[in-house]
C-alpha cells in the first residue's frame, strides 16, 4: 500500500496542512504510523515513524473536492 505524509497529501488534495490535520482530528481522515522511508513522493533518508494517509484516502479526498467544485459550478450556471 502507498502512503503520503500530511504535507504531501495536503498539496495533492489542494488544501493546507492545517486543514488536513483538522480533518484528522475530527475523524474525517484516518492516519497510520509508518516509517518515513515507506512514504510515496519525496525521498526520505531516515526511518523515523511518521503519521501518514493511505493513497486511497488521498484519492477519495481529491475526488470529493472535484465533485464539490463541479456541483458548485453547475449551481452557479443554473442561477438566473
Amino acid at each position: 500500500m502507498e502512503y503520503y505524509g500530511i504535507n504531501d497529501a495536503a498539496r495533492m488534495i489542494g488544501v493546507s496542512e492545517r486543514q488536513v490535520r483538522t480533518w484528522i482530528s475530527v475523524g474525517r481522515l484516518k492516519t497510520v504510523v509508518v516509517a518515513s522511508h515507506q512514504l510515496t513522493g519525496r525521498e526520505r533518508p531516515n526511518r523515523a515513524a511518521v503519521m501518514a494517509l493511505s493513497a486511497d484516502q488521498v484519492q477519495r479526498e481529491i475526488s470529493r473536492r472535484a465533485k464539490a467544485s463541479q456541483d458548485k459550478q453547475e449551481l452557479s450556471q443554473n442561477v438566473p
